[in-house]
């Protein structure tokens, strides 16, 4: 079932993302999913699979788009390790442990992001943390809360069972 859900993301997520969400887009802030999708699975799995999906992904990502030669492939795969890292410190995953994440890893790979773009231009970087980066993180942040909350949903109603299951007759 993993590996279709997986499979899954990478056929519909990164044509999602390229194509409606930077037409639909107003403003300069457009959701990452695939930022998201590789937080979840390395704080959800572990961070070998969040490495793995988010080298997958973001191999992906750079097929799609014209620029420099591969910064997703290794943006996303370091997020994915440190996501899975995160995930294993703390005792239960919840929302605000996602959204915490997610803030933090989508201002490093914005971060990441301007330095490729701008070089060493440090005002550049200053700047655009509170205009660029900060509301970028927020919107990465609610889309990963959301999609976590209706993960969560699904599997509590799907893989649940009731405690009489567990009864010897």
């Amino acid at each position: 079932m993993k590996f279709w859900v997986y499979l899954s993301l990478c056929f519909l997520l990164v044509p999602l993302q390229t194509t409606v969400l930077g037409r639909a887009s107003t403003t300069l802030v457009e959701p990452d999913l695939i930022l998201v999708a590789v937080c979840l699975i390395g704080l959800l799995t572990d961070e070998l699979e969040g490495a793995l999906m988010g080298i997958l992904l973001g191999f992906i990502q750079d097929l799609f788009s014209a620029g420099v030669a591969f910064p997703n492939l290794v943006t996303k795969g370091v997020l994915g390790i440190l996501a899975g890292l995160i995930g294993r410190q703390v005792v239960q995953v919840s929302s605000t442990v996602v959204a915490m994440a997610v803030v933090l890893l989508s201002a490093l790979s914005g971060l990441a992001f301007l330095y490729l773009a701008r070089g060493h231009a440090l005002w550049d970087a200053v700047l655009a943390v509170p205009t660029l980066l900060l509301p970028q993180a927020l919107l990465d942040a609610i889309l990963a809360v959301a999609v976590f909350w209706g993960v969560r949903q699904v599997a509590a109603r799907y893989y649940s069972f009731h405690p009489s299951v567990l009864r010897e007759d």
